[in-house]
């Protein structure tokens, strides 16, 4: 719980730190052209690989019995929340490639100006899992089976499968991530970059579970 609590103290300064790293996107005097400025394709990289770095080193070495354990019977085992996090990333990134951009651009909620979220709400809002109304249920189908990882490794094979689709995209796409939107039912109407950023965001919202699964008492020691 302590861990879980100095987390969300230090979404501020999470929040702060992404706010002038975006910003300096805007004012360090490259051309904001369709494609992603520099700062923002190297910012992003850098979130998914940090989140990706996090989740590795909570899950590998676990156990059979440690990944599934469960505090109570409503709750998920860590290999549930690294199930969800799979079968999620998965659909988001496909949903990202094969609809949201490929939908009609919509320049008029581009930029500052545009009637939208900024991109540190993408990164803050799906990690709070405190407030209530950040509080939702999983669509079945996004909720784990009962064909459970039985090891970190089978979770980590996925896993790093699955992420490292989105880490070429954002290393090589010179598609307009800022022109194409979509409805996110944590945040509301964001572009596909921010949806880019969610990838990251929605990880570091069940990496706080795991940690907090880890820390009750009861967790096998082995």
């Amino acid at each position: 719980m302590k861990r879980a609590v100095d987390f969300f103290r230090c979404l501020p300064a999470l929040a702060c730190i992404a706010l002038l790293w975006l910003s300096a996107a805007g004012q360090s005097g490259e051309k904001n052209t369709s494609t992603l400025t520099k700062k923002e394709r190297d910012f992003l990289v850098q979130y998914l690989q940090e989140s990706k770095r996090k989740l590795l080193d909570e899950i590998s070495g676990l156990s059979e019995a440690q990944m599934k354990f469960k505090p109570n019977p409503f709750t998920w085992s860590v290999a549930g929340n690294v199930e969800h996090i799979n079968v999620v990333e998965d659909f988001v990134f496909s949903r990202i490639t094969q609809e949201i951009m490929k939908s009609p651009a919509r320049p008029e909620l581009k930029g500052e100006k545009g009637p939208r979220v900024g991109d540190v709400t993408a990164i803050v809002v799906p990690t709070n899992r405190n407030a209530e109304k950040f509080r939702f249920t999983a669509p079945a189908a996004f909720r784990p089976t009962k064909k459970l990882y039985a090891t970190s490794r089978e979770a980590i094979a996925d896993f790093e499968k699955i992420r490292a689709k989105a880490l070429a995209f954002a290393e090589t796409t010179g598609e307009d991530l800022r022109g194409h939107f979509a409805e996110n039912p944590l945040i509301g109407t964001i572009d596909a970059y921010q949806w880019m950023l969610f990838i990251g965001s929605h990880c570091e919202r069940h990496l706080s579970q795991i940690r907090e699964i880890k820390a009750n008492p009861n967790f096998p020691k082995k």
